[in-house]
């Protein structure tokens, strides 16, 4: 079941995705004379613990959204979003979010593969997000894979209060430059290509590649939530990741953690001295094995050595 549901106020529109459905090979086009709104988003629920929706091969570009995101899943369960473009998503109000696809509360069994996000306005995806102590949320069994965030607004992906095996593997980041929050669609970041925080537990980051962001990734403890718990941070590139604005940037900063694992990890060229930041106070349980600090010399000559290049989507760029 597919429906079109209209919101009561002026020419916002949302399409409600509930139960089996496939969208392929569509062009949603904001600027288009066939756009059904500006303000078009979609909504995606489960109708049965069966069901499946699937979008792939789609293109999403040039919508206006006054808060929220282009993809808002609320409860459903296996969802694949897969080869679609996501493109000039801005937002209408100053300060105030928007993301290309959000998770705020429920959602599991959900694939994002193979996908281009560029230039959206806050995050590229965002999980959850915590608004008091008494919410409960049910976000587990997520992988994120193959895909490619350019130019977010604030992080490429922002992962707040998840339940466990969170899978974000083999995507490449690059310029994530931050917002000061006084722009239209964004209320405020440094320019993360990953952030970890408001007590997400059982998130696993692996063979991504961070490559001229203002940071890399960052796993800390919010206003709201507690402190995130059993990461793993594996075989990740850190390349270039160099604040443009007066704060200061890295490739990977632990503020506050209670269980992670750090391995295998290459770090060339971050923020002087700030390649690896862990702050004492509020991390605990950390275990570093086999991470690499590099020149860009260095890197060039390892790669020339090997038969296949580790970091491919690096390559792509």
């Amino acid at each position: 079941m597919c429906s079109i549901m209209h919101w009561p106020y002026g020419a916002q529109a949302q399409i409600h995705i509930s139960g089996d459905t496939l969208i392929s090979g569509q062009v949603f086009d904001g600027q288009s004379e066939q756009a059904l709104s500006e303000k078009l988003s979609l909504l995606i629920t489960s109708a049965g613990p069966q069901d499946t929706v699937r979008i792939s091969r789609c293109v999403f570009r040039n919508y206006s959204l006054e808060n929220g995101a282009l993809i808002q899943i609320k409860g459903a369960r296996n969802v694949l979003i897969d080869s679609c473009i996501f493109h000039n998503i801005a937002g209408t109000r100053a300060g105030v979010d928007v993301h290309a696809i959000v998770c705020p509360d429920e959602g599991s069994q959900i694939t994002v593969s193979n996908s281009i996000f560029r230039n959206i306005a806050a995050d590229g995806i965002q999980l959850g997000h915590l608004r008091n102590e008494k919410e409960q949320h049910q976000i587990h069994d997520w992988t994120i894979s193959g895909n490619a965030f350019y130019d977010s607004g604030e992080n490429g992906i922002d992962i707040k209060n998840t339940q466990g095996n969170i899978r974000i593997q083999e995507n490449f980041f690059s310029g994530s430059r931050g917002c000061s929050g006084g722009k239209p669609g964004c209320s405020g970041d440094a320019g993360i290509g990953v952030i970890i925080h408001q007590g997400a537990r059982g998130v696993r980051l692996q063979a991504n590649t961070f490559y001229h962001n203002n940071r890399g990734v960052s796993v800390k403890q919010a206003k709201v939530g507690g402190i995130p718990q059993d990461i793993h941070i594996e075989e990740n590139l850190f390349y270039g990741n160099i604040s443009q604005t007066r704060e200061a940037g890295w490739g990977l900063k632990l503020d506050a953690v209670e269980g992670a694992v750090i391995r295998h990890n290459v770090f060339v060229d971050n923020h002087p001295r700030r390649d690896l930041v862990i702050k004492e106070q509020q991390t605990s349980g950390i275990v570093l094995e086999a991470n690499e600090f590099l020149s860009p010399e260095e890197f060039a000559r390892s790669l020339s050595d090997q038969s296949s290049y580790p970091f491919p989507l690096l390559q792509a760029y």
